[in-house]
């Protein structure tokens, strides 16, 4: 005979109360630290970096090789500069990747993808981008932020200012443009910060960066931490007590 309904009753409820501890499991916060990691070959485009048991890859599309492969704050990618550089108050000394391009025009856009080979995508990724400014008539930065899990594409959960009075607005979708100009390391550099978040669970985000004025320009602008979070999978111990409760629903089956 079947399973008795004082036993499913018994067995489902204590599966319910196996599921609600498994999803109670804090997701792990990572972060990939421009303190701890480089980008070791001067004018490479591509970079891997192992964070919490996957790999974050950091992949430059520059069709008009518009990006300096110089080393050090004269060029990039391939330096990290201190955060006294482009932002002192907000970036606290950290260091970033700086990104300067030669003769950034409006199109086509200089592009960073940046993905994430964690089982199941990443969830609660957030970083910073220093020095979004302009000068009349020479440049204006322009970023636009999208991630995507599959097929599927996100916009931002938010876009942040560091200060009161930032060097940039937002369009309130996925785009920031520089209203104002924000001295590298001045007293106004925190004007230039943007603060960037994605709550969805996301494998991948892409960063567009331009010139919106005419002719292109040399110009340039920071990469901050990348921090994120990866829901943990279930432990052999979790599945192990998810058997045992079955056994036990089982054993309380009356004898035929």
């Amino acid at each position: 005979m079947g399973m008795p309904r004082a036993g499913i009753v018994a067995a489902v409820g204590a599966l319910g109360a196996f599921v609600a501890l498994l999803g109670a499991q804090p997701a792990r916060a990572l972060t990939l630290d421009w303190d701890i990691v480089n980008w070791p070959t001067t004018g490479t485009r591509t970079q891997t970096y192992a964070v919490g048991g996957g790999n974050v890859t950091l992949t430059f599309t520059d069709t008009l090789n518009r990006i300096n492969g110089a080393a050090g704050p004269s060029g990039s990618p391939g330096s990290l500069v201190d955060g006294t550089f482009l932002d002192p108050v907000g970036n606290n000394g950290a260091s970033n990747l700086f990104i300067k391009t030669l003769n950034n025009a409006t199109s086509p856009w200089v592009t960073l993808n940046i993905t994430f080979s964690h089982v199941g995508g990443v969830t609660g990724v957030d970083f910073s981008i220093f020095d979004v400014d302009t000068i009349t008539n020479n440049y204006r930065d322009q970023l636009v932020f999208t991630a995507s899990n599959g097929a599927t594409t996100f916009n931002p959960t938010s876009v942040t200012a560091q200060t009161a009075t930032p060097s940039w607005s937002f369009n309130g979708i996925n785009t920031i443009t520089g209203t104002a100009n924000a001295a590298e390391s001045g007293g106004n550099s925190a004007n230039g910060t943007a603060n960037v978040s994605f709550g969805q669970v996301i494998n991948s985000i892409n960063i567009s960066y331009r010139n919106t004025l005419s002719p292109g320009q040399t110009q340039w602008i920071g990469l901050g931490a990348i921090r994120f979070r990866v829901a943990p999978e279930p432990s052999t111990g979790l599945l192990v007590g998810l058997g045992m409760i079955v056994l036990a629903a089982i054993r309380r089956r009356p004898p035929r």
